[in-house]
Order: C-alpha cells, then sequence, then structure tokens
C-alpha cells in the first residue's frame, strides 16, 4: 500500500509541476482584455469572456492550446469582434482543453440572436474543438458549427 500511495504522490507532484509549467499572457493581451469603444468585454458566469461588438454577425467559440492561458488569445478575439464577431474565449481547466471539451456546451442558447457559429481553437484547443463536432455529425438536433483550423505558428 505504500508503494502505491508513493506512485501516486509522484505522479500529482508530477501532474503539478507539468500544469504550472505554462505560457502566460504579456501586458499587451491583458489590456485587450479591457472594453473600448468598439468592442465590450465581459466575463460570463462560468469565467467565459466574451467580446461584443455593436452589431455582431456570426459568433466565434474559441479554445485555447495547451499550456496557454487564455488571456493570451485576447488580442486575437478583440481584432475579430472588431470585425463583427462576437467571440467567447473558454479557458481551460489546468490550462488544457482535455479536461473541458464541452466547453461550448451552452454558449449558443446564450446568445440566441446570433445564428451562425464558427467553434476553433489553437493546437490542442482546436483538437479538442473538433471533437464533439464529429459526435454530433449525426445529430440533426444541434445547430451546425464549423471547426477551422488556426495557424499561430506561421
Amino acid at each position: 500500500m505504500c508503494i502505491v500511495a508513493g506512485i501516486l504522490a509522484v505522479v500529482v507532484i508530477a501532474f503539478a509541476i507539468y500544469v504550472g509549467d505554462y505560457y502566460h499572457a504579456d501586458g499587451t493581451a491583458m489590456a485587450a482584455l479591457t472594453s473600448g469603444s468598439t468592442v465590450q468585454v465581459s466575463t460570463l458566469s462560468d469565467g467565459d469572456v466574451v467580446f461584443s461588438p455593436e452589431d455582431p454577425e456570426a459568433g466565434i467559440v474559441f479554445y485555447p492550446g495547451g499550456k496557454v492561458q487564455a488571456g493570451a488569445y485576447a488580442p486575437l478575439l478583440r481584432d475579430l469582434a472588431e470585425e463583427g464577431f462576437l467571440c467567447v474565449l473558454v479557458p481551460m481547466p489546468f490550462n488544457l482543453a482535455v479536461f473541458d471539451v464541452n466547453g461550448a456546451d451552452g454558449i449558443q442558447a446564450q446568445f440566441p440572436d446570433i445564428d451562425e457559429w464558427i467553434l476553433m481553437g489553437h493546437s490542442l484547443g482546436g483538437a479538442m474543438a473538433a471533437y464533439p463536432l464529429i459526435l454530433a455529425r449525426t445529430s440533426h438536433s444541434q445547430r451546425q458549427l464549423t471547426p477551422i483550423p488556426v495557424n499561430f505558428n506561421g
């Protein structure tokens, strides 16, 4: 029993070290999390961050990349909101989208005036965003979401 407890302790410590080392949002990204004249930034009760233009044409739900603080994507989503997209940034537990694959659930219902939605993400977030879409292909009761891969690496 002591061996199992020791192994478990090592695994927990290793996991804590792994998830504790991640890319943090810089000052520019943090500044993009504030409202301005063309985009209102708000936080929903579940922690999702919304970038709202005055008259949104469509909605985007964004899953961050693995081990990247969600706020690091604020400049991108603010720019998209300035182009007319209502953007919802879904922060992930431990900065890993595998722990909240269904993070987009319920977002569309909170914005019923928006008919077209895009579900996208960066790297691991993009892969996890696509996962429920694959499962939903057989369900005709859900609104259509379009996965779009985003490459920030060049």
